[in-house]
C-alpha cells in the first residue's frame, strides 16, 4: 500500500456490492461486483475487536486502506474520518481504517498522543490486515520490486 485508498461498500440482507473505488488502478472491486468478504480483528478504545464485512449489512461502509502507523501523512487523514464520524452514521454510514500491520502496532498507535504523531482518542476502528488477505482481495496491495538497499542486503556473500 503506497498511499491511502478509499473504498465505499454498500452491504445489504443479501450481497455486499463494491459501490466505488478511488486511488487505485486495481479491478478487484467494481460496481455491482460481490465484495470481498473480510473478518479480522481491530483496536478501537484501547480495546481488541472481532470485524467483519458481515457486521455492515444495510449500511454503507467506507474502508480505508493506509500504509502504515507512526507516520506524518496517514494520522491527518485518519482524524480527519474520525471526527466526521458522526456525518457518516447520520446517512447510514460506518468506516474502519485498516493496513498490514499488527494489532499491537495499532494499539500503540492509538495510545501515543496526536502532538507526538498519534491518533489518540481516533473513534474509529484500526483493522489488522497481517496476513495481508484483506488488502489483496480489494485489490489495495502495491506490489514493488525492491529497493536496491533491500537487494544489497539480501545478496549473500560469495564463497570462494
Amino acid at each position: 500500500m503506497g498511499f491511502c485508498q478509499l473504498l465505499l461498500v454498500l452491504s445489504n440482507d443479501n450481497q455486499s456490492n463494491c459501490l466505488v473505488k478511488y486511488s487505485t488502478p486495481s479491478t478487484s472491486c467494481i460496481p455491482r461486483k460481490r465484495a470481498p468478504f473480510f473478518h479480522a480483528k481491530a483496536v478501537l478504545d484501547g480495546k481488541f475487536i472481532d470485524v467483519s464485512l458481515d457486521q455492515f449489512k444495510g449500511k454503507y461502509l467506507a474502508l480505508i486502506f493506509y500504509p502504515f502507523d507512526f507516520t506524518y501523512v496517514c494520522p491527518t487523514e485518519l482524524i480527519a474520518y474520525s471526527d466526521a464520524l458522526d456525518k457518516f452514521k447520520a446517512i447510514g454510514a460506518e468506516v474502519i481504517a485498516m493496513n498490514t500491520e499488527s494489532i499491537y502496532t495499532h494499539l500503540a498507535w492509538t495510545k501515543t498522543a496526536r502532538n507526538e504523531g498519534g491518533v489518540q482518542g481516533l473513534r474509529i476502528p484500526l483493522l489488522s490486515d497481517f496476513g495481508k488477505n484483506i488488502a489483496k482481495s480489494y485489490g489495495c496491495l502495491l506490489y514493488t520490486s525492491p529497493s536496491p538497499r533491500d537487494r544489497q542486503k539480501s545478496r549473500m556473500p560469495s564463497s570462494a
